[in-house]
């Protein structure tokens, strides 16, 4: 994972990743299908299911480090 598509629009795709996308196989789908934010839908599941779903997800869209001040 970690691959990142560059996107051009002033709108953002959000997509609620549940019981029926708890794969990373069906994240990666989302995400390479337009989605540009992941929320974790509570009402179904257990945590230890929404703790996989939440790694899989960071693994994907992994932040870059921004820039570093030194003084």
């Amino acid at each position: 994972m970690g691959d990142t598509l560059r996107r051009s629009r002033h709108a953002k795709i959000v997509a609620t990743a549940g019981p029926a996308s708890a794969e990373p196989e069906k994240i990666r789908a989302l995400y390479l299908s337009g989605v540009d934010i992941f929320r974790l839908n509570f009402s179904h599941g257990t945590h230890e299911d929404h703790a996989k779903s939440y790694v899989w997800i960071r693994e994907l869209l992994q932040d870059l480090q921004g820039p570093k001040l030194r003084i």
